[in-house]
């Protein structure tokens, strides 16, 4: 017996779907991510966040002055699925799949309330209730905010009528413990968030087109504005040229920044540098659509052997597309994760790959640009102390006795190799790397020399460079300068030096 045309129109489950669609997996700065992006479609020049509890009762409102929102608008905004992610959007539209205000917000909470007004007009507000939706398994939208949080809507008449405002509020909060939880756990969420937010929206910020302003004030337009973050830190790191790439007829853009070593910077600049993840965790590719962030900090799978680890930490590589490419980057609903096309993996794995070496250059030389020597030596590079050589199966750490400090105490005793030898077969090098991990974020930072050190050292290997290798005075000078460590105190040196009698040219 065939099926009939009635039997065979199979609508989900409403109860059984809103359910379902608060598995998605929102963190809170995701979601509240996800409604910024809808302010930013509505050309809000101010978007304003609350979280906590008015009354006893935990909620987190989010007040933008964009365009607003009309009647016919407002309830297909509430409309689960609202648009086509097969729809063409405008190049300022962060939007994709129509999920996302309800998706990011059922994640959170079981009530969400939306109230708007275009400019100069009525205010529309309307809800979902997740638990009416549930006892009646139909998609009911109600007309009002939730009853418990009504006085809520005076934060849009307060904002000027010659523009637009919109409130989207989530209350019955059952999926943030943090809002009911100590003060310290809800600063704790609020850190959070704000370093999210400030990340993900760095250039809207920067450019002064947006200002996103987050606390604990209940009244959200008391709350303080987010600081933007640049992963990139421009005006210290390295610039690699990147390129522009034609993809599906429509042009996308990237290129490589290798951020300053540590001993570049004062301990602030490091910390700010970090980011919200820690320098390991921000390492790899940044990929914005329609100047929005989407990934911060990933390899992309661009290749099984590349991880996360010490030596790459500061590299971070920016990746440019619009939304015209949606279906060439396979979005998530989320828009947390982005897969690059096929057209692209090749060149974008060519300036990783010198995007990760320039990074491993830089941090195993301390950031130092290697001075070239201008004595007619035998190198005209820096002298390393320490000398690593490889094989397929171990690795062997040497003391370099072509350093002139090591050749003058090889000369001085015949001791002194059997004690390099002890040294060299001793490296603790397990330990190194344990710590190296366990701490990732913690760089190991050589001591410097006070001046007494760096006196005597010197002076023995300025007598030594002049006395036993005929250096004469400006050569053993530019030696000293272009050998470990002392091509990283060159004022110690010149200071030390000076006192020897020997003028700088």
């Amino acid at each position: 017996m065939a099926f009939t045309s009635e039997e065979l129109q199979q609508p989900p489950s409403a109860a059984a779907l809103s359910e379902s669609l608060r598995g998605v997996g929102y963190s809170v700065e995701t979601a509240l991510a996800d409604l910024v992006d809808n302010s930013i479609s509505a050309e809000a020049r101010n978007v304003w966040i609350s979280i906590g509890s008015v009354t006893g009762v935990a909620r987190v409102a989010v007040v933008d002055d964009g365009s607003g929102m009309s009647r016919e608008v407002v309830l297909q905004a509430m409309r689960p699925g609202s648009r086509s992610p097969l729809e063409t959007r405008d190049a300022q539209d962060l939007g994709r799949f129509g999920l996302g205000l309800k998706t990011a917000s059922f994640s959170h909470c079981r009530c969400l309330s939306v109230a708007t007004r275009e400019a100069n007009s009525a205010v529309y507000s309307l809800r979902w209730d997740l638990d009416l939706v549930a006892s009646t398994d139909r998609w009911q939208l109600v007309e009002g905010l939730d009853p418990d949080l009504a006085q809520e809507l005076d934060v849009i008449r307060r904002l000027p009528p010659e523009r637009g405002a919109t409130l989207v509020m989530w209350s019955h909060v059952d999926q943030v413990p943090q809002l009911t939880g100590t003060q310290r756990q809800r600063a704790e969420l609020l850190s959070r968030i704000r370093g999210h937010l400030g990340m993900v929206f760095h250039r809207f910020l920067e450019e002064k087109r947006l200002t996103i302003h987050l606390g604990l004030d209940p009244d959200p337009l008391a709350n303080g504005a987010i600081t933007p973050w640049n992963p990139f830190v421009p005006d210290r790191s390295h610039l690699l040229p990147g390129e522009m790439v034609r993809v599906g007829g429509i042009w996308c853009s990237f290129k490589g920044y290798v951020l300053p070593h540590r001993d570049r910077c004062t301990e602030q600049e490091w910390e700010e540098a970090a980011g919200p993840g820690g320098w390991v965790a921000q390492q790899g590719f940044y990929v914005y659509r329609n100047q929005r962030m989407l990934v911060d900090g990933d390899w992309l799978r661009l290749n099984r052997g590349w991880r996360k680890d010490e030596l790459y930490k500061l590299a971070r590589i920016q990746l440019d597309f619009d939304s015209h490419l949606d279906s060439h980057w396979k979005i998530d609903i989320k828009k947390s994760r982005a897969t690059p096309p096929k057209e692209l993996k090749d060149k974008l794995r060519d300036l990783a790959m010198r995007v990760r070496q320039e990074s491993e250059r830089v941090f195993a030389h301390r950031g130092s640009r290697r001075r070239r020597a201008s004595y007619a030596g035998p190198t005209n590079d820096v002298v390393p102390v320490w000398q690593v050589s490889s094989s397929t199966d171990s690795l062997r750490f040497r003391i370099n006795r072509d350093h002139p400090l090591v050749r003058c105490a090889l000369e001085d005793s015949s001791r002194t190799e059997g004690v390099l030898q002890l040294l060299e077969k001793h490296v603790p090098a397990a330990r190194i790397w344990l710590e190296m991990n366990r701490q990732a974020d913690i760089t190991h930072r050589e001591e410097s020399f006070t001046e007494a050190e760096a006196r005597g050292a010197i002076g023995d290997l300025f007598a030594y460079l002049v006395e036993s290798c005929d250096f004469s005075l400006p050569q053993a000078r530019e030696r000293i300068l272009d050998t470990e460590p002392f091509d990283q105190h060159s004022d110690v040196v010149d200071a030390v030096l000076a006192e020897l009698g020997v003028k700088q040219e």
